[in-house]
């Protein structure tokens, strides 16, 4: 499974963002300690850039206004998220420019308005996506800082203390997320990470579903689910569960690797062997970065472990009504 995230945005306390047209400053007036959903805001903000054409038409625009006002936090905001859309879908060796690019626009746009919580968040995700994990780290300090009471900036640090082993930390932040933001499905993502990292699938499945439940809809969400159900000899839920993460995404080679190991446990070995194949044609065109591979191999190989040692064990007694749909 990929454990890279989509970037995310927050909205603070009168946060101002461009609207669809990316234009149009919107002023939204919360009370104090509330906000947006962090997944919602950055869902406005993919849109907002979207809706000017291509990356390239976004980069431009957002580029013209920050020449008109160069104080436009706004807009280097919204010029850090249509630099990642085409990192994530350019050329794997100009992903780490891109992200060096994003980094430089938030932090002119922290240079503005330094007491931006949600922005400090959003510069803690590119940082840790660019392996710069400590930093990461000191950037979501720097947001609990602004406000204890803040639930994803709790979680997106448990994730950065998960890419460092210290999954105790990252359990007790995760845990903190949750306890704050109970109807975030983002919370209950990072915490199923988290517990998954330490064998403890039969938690780690309760915040999956329960992710899903609050709208979780990611293809990677759900082939996490499907190798979680693997584990724990649920073969129908994780086939159910594959074939609806290639449904959302057909290039997700993760649900198909898992579904390869679901055939070789049936003992249905050219099955497992064609998913194999797929699998690793989907691999050779991902765009991961090498920060991706090394915090997904960590995690992933304790997973894989399970799953042989799955298949040593149940390869023959598997009981065939496992298969019954």
């Amino acid at each position: 499974m990929r454990f890279r995230r989509t970037l995310a945005t927050l909205l603070c306390t009168g946060f101002l963002f461009f609207n669809a047209d990316g234009a149009e400053k919107i002023n939204l007036k919360r009370g104090a300690g509330s906000y947006e959903s962090y997944d919602a805001l950055y869902q406005k903000r993919i849109e907002a850039v979207k809706s000017i054409g291509s990356h390239d038409d976004a980069i431009n625009h957002y580029s013209d206004l920050i020449k008109e006002n160069p104080k436009n936090d706004v807009a280097y905001e919204h010029l850090a998220v249509a630099k990642m859309l085409k990192a994530s879908e350019g050329n794997k060796s100009e992903y780490g420019k891109s992200l060096e690019a994003s980094l430089n626009d938030l932090k002119k746009s922290l240079e503005i308005d330094p007491n931006d919580k949600q922005i400090r968040v959003f510069y803690g995700d590119v940082l840790l996506m660019g392996q710069k994990v400590d930093e990461a780290i000191e950037e979501f300090n720097r947001a609990i800082e602004l406000d204890s009471s803040f639930g994803e900036a709790y979680s997106h640090r448990g994730f950065a203390f998960l890419a460092k082993g210290e999954t105790e930390k990252a359990i007790k932040d995760c845990d903190r997320g949750v306890e704050l933001r109970p109807h975030e499905k983002g919370v209950y993502l990072s915490r199923g990470i988290a517990r998954m990292s330490i064998g403890e699938s039969e938690k780690a499945l309760r915040d999956y579903t329960k992710a899903i439940e609050l709208g979780s809809n990611e293809s990677t969400t759900y082939s996490t689910r499907g190798v979680i159900y693997v584990l724990q000899q649920k073969l129908p839920q994780a086939i159910k569960d594959c074939n609806k993460a290639i449904e959302l995404d057909p290039k997700n080679g993760d649900a198909y690797e898992t579904l390869s190991a679901i055939s070789m446990l049936k003992g249905d070995m050219d099955k497992a062997e064609n998913y194999h194949i797929k699998a690793l044609e989907l691999k050779s065109e991902d765009k991961t970065t090498q920060f991706d591979v090394d915090l997904e191999s960590k995690e992933k190989t304790k997973l894989e472990n399970k799953l042989n040692k799955s298949i040593e064990k149940y390869e023959g007694e598997i009981d065939e009504s496992l298969w019954e749909k």
